[in-house]
Parts: structure tokens; sequence; C-alpha cells
């Protein structure tokens, strides 16, 4: 294949949970790059952790994202399903537009209200900025092999690369599972003190609105 250097080829492959992995530098284990099933095989084991660990991140988030919108819903409507109620989920809060960001623009408008005034929101503000900062990376990242250590590449004001151990799955576990816990707490919050119909259509048109121009 002609004198390529080190870090200049790399190899596409799905590992056996259906991750796309990225191979880089296969001259350090090929011979004369030669890259064979077997390698790429054991490749493909070592990276069910990782797939794994990336399982667990983005369920997790999931919930997060259910509670917001639980909570939006609950503020809007109050604690009764009614057609109104799954009208609005239907064409708005299970949309593509809405996304988790999206999600989270309306809820910290939501947070401003009278209902919560004087309340200090900051701590589950960053929990959950950051668990949606997290999300994002493992969501739309590319997962990489190198150097017999996996990497997230990612971008972020620019192209960023985290190296992929335990203790970074554990500290980003643990900050999206504080994000959850001070959500939970707040619906539970909402869900025993909320009286309904609540503000409903015209306050999420206008928060809606306003989250179009958020990021």
């Amino acid at each position: 294949m002609g004198d390529i250097e080190p870090g200049s080829l790399t190899i596409k492959f799905k590992s056996l949970s259906g991750d796309t992995l990225v191979l880089e530098n296969p001259k350090q284990i090929g011979k004369e790059w030669k890259i064979d099933n077997e390698y790429l095989d054991k490749i493909s084991m070592l990276a069910e952790k990782v797939s794994e660990h990336r399982g667990r991140i983005l369920t997790k988030c999931i919930n997060i994202e259910d509670t917001i919108a639980q909570m939006i819903k609950i503020y809007l409507f109050g604690k009764k399903i009614t057609e109104e109620t799954k009208l609005f989920e239907d064409v708005i809060l299970n949309t593509s537009f809405f996304s988790l960001s999206k999600k989270w623009n309306v809820l910290k408008e939501i947070l401003k209200t009278e209902k919560f005034k004087g309340r200090d929101f900051s701590i589950l503000s960053k929990n959950v900025q950051e668990a949606i900062r997290k999300r994002n990376r493992f969501a739309h990242g590319t997962i990489i092999y190198r150097g017999e250590k996996f990497y997230i590449q990612y971008f972020s004001n620019g192209k960023k690369e985290d190296e992929l151990n335990d203790t970074y799955f554990e500290k980003t576990l643990i900050s999206i599972q504080n994000a959850f816990r001070d959500l939970t707490l707040v619906e539970q919050e909402m869900i025993n003190s909320v009286e309904f119909p609540g503000p409903g259509l015209p306050f999420m048109s206008m928060v809606v609105s306003k989250a179009k121009k958020q990021k």
C-alpha cells in the first residue's frame, strides 16, 4: 500500500453491538497494513464495554428528557390527562423540532415564573446542561480506538477529543444522575402543588418562540 505514515489511515467498522468505531494507526498493530478479521473481532469485543457505557448514558438522558417533558405538561395543563394534553404531545412535545435542548429552554422559562419566585435553580441548571452536553457528545460523536485506548471525538467550539476510561464514565454517569435527581425533586413538588388547568397553550406559544432563538 506504499509508505503511509501512521495515523494517516483510518478504518471504520461495526462493533458487536452495532456501534460504528474508527480504528486509527493500524500500522502499529498490523503486518504490512493487513488488518485481519481476528484483530477486528478482538477490538470489537473490547469496544463492548464502551458501547455498554454509551448506551447507559443515552438511556439515562432519555429519562431526563421524559422528566422535563412531564414537568412542562404538568405546568401547562395540570395532572389531568385531556385531549389538549394529548394534542400538545403529538404536535409539539414529541416532534423532532422539540429536542432535549428545546425542552430544557422551555422548562427554564417555567422555573422563572411567579410560582417559583425566589428559588435558586443554579445547581439544577448546571447539572442538566452538563447532562445535555454529554448526551450530545455520545449521540453524535465518533468513538475511536488508538494506541490501545478508546476516545470520543466531537465538536464543541472546534474539534475536541476525550479519552474514554472508567473514571470518565463514572464522572459522566454521576453528573447525569445528579441532573435526574434534581429534576425529579422539582417534578414531585409540581405534582403535589400545581393547580390545573394551568396557563396552557398561550404560555407555550411564548416560550417556544423564545426557545427557537436560543441554542
